[in-house]
């Protein structure tokens, strides 16, 4: 176990290097660990302890990686810049959230017809969702703000070398499906639980052309799920069925989101149908490449 944390720690310090000095990185990095850790070893420590010890002297490897390559004068730098990258796909999710409720607003409550997710304004409120969160790093960085990720131990190490969490697998899985099926079936849902005089039998005979796609999502869904499942390692296999999956998800989604726009009482309201179902699937696309890096930088090692 105690040489896996210092292989971890050797992972997580040498993936910001460029590829062609990640070898000489590691191999350096490796013998002043052995050396530091003989050292202890010398003064009467065991040499887990001697690991653990020289392990949390050196500190975060993100940072440490980070002053060796003197990248402490960038606009982020070390810890801030990854909670960076973090937070940023997070922020963007929740701007496209916000757009489309004060559109469905609009239109529902108060009758203002316009064209859902507009390229150029949503392009331009994500954006500005970006440069927005951006500053606010900087700002922190600047001020030397404590951030949750500073808190590094070597129990950090322990955590990044487990499988998948299986609970965090499960959860995800069981809000997904939840979230899917109440789409399926929102109109009958709508028509159960409010009072609006609308012609719901309509809408829900159109709705109906989407369910294959929807039975396509939740299948790939459930696959998907129960292959991590068996085998919860961050790897190749792991990414390619992340890969595929969001692939699939993009070509279903599509369909869904241009019958979505297709439907009476969207073109009723809806302006510039070709540019609303292409921005829609451009966001979409955007997210799910997002969570395929995300799951990239995971399995990089």
């Amino acid at each position: 176990m105690k040489d896996s944390l210092i292989l971890e720690y050797v992972r997580i310090y040498t993936e910001s290097f460029p590829q062609k000095e990640q070898a000489e990185e590691q191999s350096e990095l490796k013998g002043l660990i052995n050396d530091l850790v003989l050292e202890k070893q010398d003064k009467g420590l065991s040499y887990e302890q001697a690991v653990e010890s020289t392990l949390t002297e050196l500190g975060n490897p993100k940072l440490l990686a980070n002053k060796n390559q003197g990248k402490s004068d960038a606009l982020l730098s070390g810890v801030y810049y990854h909670e960076f990258l973090r937070v940023l796909p997070m922020a963007l999710i929740g701007g496209v959230a916000i757009m489309l409720l004060y559109t469905i607003v609009r239109v529902i409550f108060l009758h203002i017809q316009q064209e859902v997710l507009e390229p150029i304004a949503t392009y331009s409120f994500l954006l500005a969702i970006a440069v927005f969160t951006l500053v606010v790093f900087v700002i922190l960085e600047r001020a030397k703000a404590p951030i949750k990720a500073q808190e590094w131990s070597v129990e950090s190490l322990r955590s990044s070398i487990k499988a998948m969490s299986k609970p965090t697998l499960i959860l995800g899985f069981v809000f997904g499906l939840f979230f899917l099926v109440i789409f399926m079936f929102l109109p009958n849902l709508l028509d159960s639980v409010t009072d609006l005089e609308f012609d719901f039998t309509s809408l829900m005979r159109e709705w109906k052309v989407m369910w294959p796609f929807f039975i396509g999502l939740i299948v790939m869904y459930s696959v998907e799920f129960i292959l991590k499942i068996i085998h919860p390692v961050y790897d190749k296999v792991t990414l390619l069925i992340t890969i595929i999956s969001n692939v699939v998800t993009v070509v279903l989604a599509g369909f869904i989101i241009n019958e979505l726009f297709s439907l009476t009482v969207s073109t009723n309201v809806i302006e510039y149908q070709f540019w609303t179902v292409v921005s829609t699937i451009g966001v979409f696309v955007i997210i799910m490449l997002f969570d395929t890096y995300d799951f990239y930088k995971k399995t990089k090692s």
